[in-house]
């Protein structure tokens, strides 16, 4: 029996490089399923685009929350949903202020924009605002966190609703929801 200071070396070597090689493939993976996640979207094929005869949404405010952002308008583009770094984007195709439908508006999961929605509790108020700084105040009636793929809350609907999402979870996979309903003054 003889031991070889140079095969015990290889061996070493070579069990390095896999351990490496895995660590790397994980590493790889991981940020890709993150940059999936932050997509910001639902799985979404066939959203059929609603009515525009009301006003576009250009800021909104959630006071005891700190959400004081603007909105910018969005598209769905090859099936990625159009998302600002420092806006909350207002998705073009669904409902605007005034409108019956549902009016969606999604943002980073970020304190500036949409990240303390997490926190809001049913009976908040959230206003929105047209160019000309008129004010619409609307009511959270439901709060829910869903999967990335569960459409129910962004489908359109008979009277005016507001939608508002995030993204939460484990590296992003899931969708924060706010519903509300328009309060009429």
């Amino acid at each position: 029996m003889s031991f070889s200071f140079k095969s015990t070396f290889k061996k070493e070597k070579q069990g390095f490089i896999l351990l490496f090689s895995g660590l790397l493939l994980i590493a790889v993976f991981s940020v890709w399923r993150f940059h999936q996640a932050r997509i910001l979207s639902f799985k979404l094929s066939g959203y059929e685009e609603q009515s525009k005869t009301g006003v576009v949404p250009t800021y909104i405010k959630m006071y005891p929350l700190g959400v004081d952002v603007k909105v910018k308008e969005a598209l769905i583009v090859k099936d990625v949903w159009q998302v600002y770094p420092d806006a909350v984007s207002h998705l073009a195709s669904s409902a605007r202020i005034g409108e019956k439908g549902n009016l969606i508006l999604y943002g980073h999961n970020k304190n500036e924009i949409l990240g303390p929605i997490r926190w809001v509790k049913e009976g908040a108020i959230i206003e929105l605002f047209d160019e000309a700084k008129n004010k619409y105040s609307y009511k959270v009636v439901k709060t829910d966190t869903v999967e990335s793929d569960n459409l129910t809350y962004i489908l359109p609907t008979s009277e005016e609703t507001l939608t508002l999402y995030t993204c939460v979870g484990f590296l992003d996979s899931k969708r924060f929801i706010v519903v509300a309903k328009r309060i009429t003054e």
